[in-house]
């Protein structure tokens, strides 16, 4: 028998060049899950000299959301849906996201997905650009 798993991350970001995360936080009226400011260390280290190139206003859905597309783009509209004004106000100095993490786990792959017209509806009330990643990290027994 076959055994895969897929575990699915998304979060809603603001990235700037200009505009801080505690200016995004002061226009929105609410505060991130993670704050990070240009030039900060990237994920991977600093180790070429760089930092960070843009400021990110992070929000997550908390540890307890199933790790899945509905469960974890639901939180997001339960949590912060009630601000998309906010965040279509915040102008062009300012790209609004939802990045969605997919990861694949298992001995075989299982691909496709599909995004619901509500997330679809979701992400355009909050004048968001989609982005999805997807990884693979199946292996053959």
């Amino acid at each position: 028998m076959t055994k895969t798993r897929d575990e699915i991350h998304c979060e809603l970001a603001v990235v700037s060049k200009r505009i801080m995360p505690e200016e995004v936080t002061d226009r929105i009226g609410m505060r991130p899950t993670l704050a990070r400011h240009r030039g900060d260390p990237t994920a991977r280290g600093n180790d070429s000299g760089y930092g960070l190139p843009e400021h990110q206003w992070i929000w997550t859905p908390n540890e307890g959301t199933a790790l899945t597309l509905d469960a974890q783009l639901d939180a997001i509209w339960t949590e912060l849906g009630a601000y998309t004004h906010a965040f279509r106000d915040l102008g062009a100095e300012v790209r609004v996201v939802i990045d969605i993490l997919i990861e694949h786990y298992g001995t075989a792959l299982s691909l496709g997905w599909v995004l619901h017209e509500r997330h679809v509806a979701m992400a355009a009330a909050f004048g968001a650009m989609i982005s999805v990643d997807e990884y693979d990290y199946t292996s053959v027994d």
